[in-house]
């Protein structure tokens, strides 16, 4: 009682704190996806390509995790109305967070090719320099958001982007297409600084321009009227949902614990129960993981807890000792899961003795019930609907393809007829951001269990990065729309452009379904814009090359693309069996399965029984 009457009173006093919190979280996962970005630009370091594009990758999903948190939060503060200064502070910090997201997810080359023509000069050195400067501006953006401080702007930003700038001009004999390369990553970083400048400036939504103001609609994650929370529950009434599969598993798991312990009139039984709720996650190296530091926090706590014994602590030391885990079991809970359990384990002996139980009495009992607990936990999820039946590769990739497919429309749209920061706009970014993350967290899991995926991590962490690197020339695109105003203008360019990158739109969706039909259509469009630049070239501003560069750079992507596409659909095809082989050997597998859960029951049954036994014989000696 009083924990939560102290809880709505901080709530009540500071108001915008939690939504403070997680948009410094948002900026810290930022400064994360800077600093894995500027790894790209190390020409010492060439050679682990495919390695930077998965960790660039995991900080990608970590951003969008970030950025999930600090949107719900936004949305549950905006719907009472909040219009008050910070909020509307805390409603730009995230919108403009969004756009550096943008701009520093976006490609404008392949990287090995512009190392090789860029390797002897500083060009590349200036470009690490000026991300890594600004992952250190987002990083001290977050430390001013959590300590409710102003912003104060590096100017080492300005004079690395001007030292940049002067670079440029000096290697002006480069080729027509790194020239233009390298001035649109200009354009880029340049943008992002002068973000970051404006957040020193603290200026508030009125003052911003209103042709680029934002719509201030959030997605909620709340679902009113019983109809739609009704189709919101059936729609993940499947065992293809992980959060179905999960609650049924956890269910089963609860049941489990709770016949054992009423079976055997288990004392303190309820350690199993919170054991096993504690230990099981939705996927299986999830639970592997924090059962091991369930086991190990558990000795250790049991070995230090007992040990102060023998210091003979007062009861005014006992209580301190009881606080202070206490508090470090609430720090470390959401950090550290080995040294939460640890400590809570020193609290609970400890008050054992100030309480006037028998702490050696629980020793044993204690281990015991953790022992059982992380059993069955590692039960349900090894053998109740494990994660490696449900992890489709397939379905990620394909959703990947689609929504990236619907990202480029809306880039294009707002290409052609005038930019607009609408709603459905930044809908298909999330869409396109969300898929790549759901597609980078089932590579990720196939790594964390290399045995069972060891035929598909041939090719899955490839199909990453360049399923990752076309969404990153995507977002280039529309990095870029805000400045083409004018590109209607060259009627010419304008249709070749949108016809062709229509086409490249058509192209993923049907890349989806049947990869292998496609090869002929990129090496027309591929031929088309080439043919175009040629003609062209001397009469292109700078805008309206690098928007065909970046067309260019999608379509020389398409082929590698489709080549592992087509690898990964016969991948799917081996492990997907016919209709009419379902019918013929249906008896055999119904055999053979029914076998090898009696097997795995009775392997189970062989490991927990001695453990039980050992439990029982420990409770009537004691």
């Amino acid at each position: 009682l009083i924990y939560g009457v102290v809880a709505v009173i901080i709530y009540l006093c500071f108001p915008n704190h939690t939504v403070q919190e997680t948009i410094a979280q948002y900026f810290e996962a930022l400064s994360g996806y800077l600093q894995a970005k500027s790894d790209f630009f190390d020409p010492d370091d060439t050679d682990c390509l495919p390695a930077k594009q998965f960790a660039l990758a995991k900080a990608n999903v970590k951003v969008m995790e970030a950025f999930d948190k600090a949107r719900v939060s936004l949305f549950y503060r905006l719907c009472g109305q909040h219009r008050h200064l910070r909020t509307q502070k805390m409603l730009r910090y995230y919108f403009t967070g969004q756009d550096i997201w943008e701009r520093a997810s976006s490609s404008h080359s392949q990287y090995q090719v512009l190392f090789q023509s860029l390797q002897n000069s500083d060009l590349i050195f200036r470009i690490q320099r000026i991300l890594e400067l600004q992952a250190m501006a987002c990083r001290h953006i977050a430390d001013t958001l959590r300590n409710n401080e102003s912003y104060q702007h590096n100017p080492r930003g300005e004079r690395a982007l001007l030292g940049l700038s002067q670079s440029l001009n000096y290697h002006q004999n480069l080729d027509f297409e790194c020239r233009y390369t390298l001035q649109s990553i200009y354009e880029n970083l340049r943008s992002i600084e002068g973000q970051l400048t404006q957040f020193a400036e603290d200026k508030t939504d009125q003052n911003a321009n209103p042709k680029t103001t934002k719509t201030a609609r959030l997605i909620g994650e709340n679902v009113s009227g019983l109809r739609n929370m009704f189709k919101a529950i059936k729609s993940q009434c499947h065992f293809g949902s992980p959060l179905f599969r999960h609650a049924v598993r956890l269910s089963i798991v609860v049941l489990l614990c709770s016949t054992l312990v009423e079976l055997f009139q288990i004392k303190e039984g309820y350690w199993i129960l919170l054991t096993a709720i504690l230990v099981c996650q939705p996927n299986y190296s999830a639970t592997k993981k924090r059962l091991i530091q369930r086991v190990i926090g558990t000795l250790l706590g049991v070995l230090v807890g007992l040990s102060l014994r023998y210091l003979s602590p007062t009861l005014e030391a006992q209580l301190g000792i009881i606080v202070v885990t206490s508090s470090l079991f609430f720090f470390f809970r959401t950090n550290n899961y080995s040294f939460s359990t640890f400590f809570v384990t020193i609290q609970v002996l400890v008050s054992f003795d100030v309480v006037g139980l028998d702490p050696d009495g629980a020793m044993i009992p204690r281990i015991l019930d953790t022992l059982l607990g992380v059993s069955i936990a590692w039960f349900g999820v090894s053998y109740l609907w494990p994660d490696w039946k449900y992890l489709n590769l397939h379905t990620s990739l394909k959703e990947t393809l689609n929504n990236s497919a619907t990202y480029l429309r809306h880039i294009i749209a707002q290409l052609q007829f005038g930019y607009r920061d609408q709603f459905s706009y930044r809908l298909a970014r999330r869409a396109a951001q969300n898929a790549v993350a759901n597609l980078s967290t089932a590579v990720s899991n196939m790594t964390s269990e290399p045995k069972k995926y060891q035929q598909a991590l041939e090719f899955a962490p490839t199909l990453l990065g360049l399923s990752y690197t076309l969404i990153s020339y995507i977002s280039a695109l529309g990095a870029h729309r805000t400045d083409c105003q004018t590109i209607n203008h060259q009627i010419d360019f304008a249709a070749v452009f949108f016809k062709q990158a229509k086409q490249v739109a058509d192209l993923l969706n049907r890349m989806a379904t049947s990869p292998i039909e496609i090869a002929q259509s990129i090496a027309d469009i591929e031929q088309q814009l080439h043919g175009f630049e040629a003609k062209y070239q001397t009469e292109m501003d700078e805008q309206h090359a690098m928007l065909l560069q970046q067309l260019r750079l999608i379509v020389q992507l398409l082929p590698q693309m489709s080549t592992f596409v087509s690898i990964e659909k016969s991948y799917h095809q081996d492990k997907v069996l016919t209709s009419g082989q379902i019918k013929q050997n249906i008896y055999k597998t119904a055999t053979r399965q029914a076998k090898i859960e009696i097997t795995t029951f009775l392997q189970i049954f062989v490991k927990i029984v001695p453990l039980v036994i050992s439990y029982i014989t420990i409770e009537y000696l004691c």
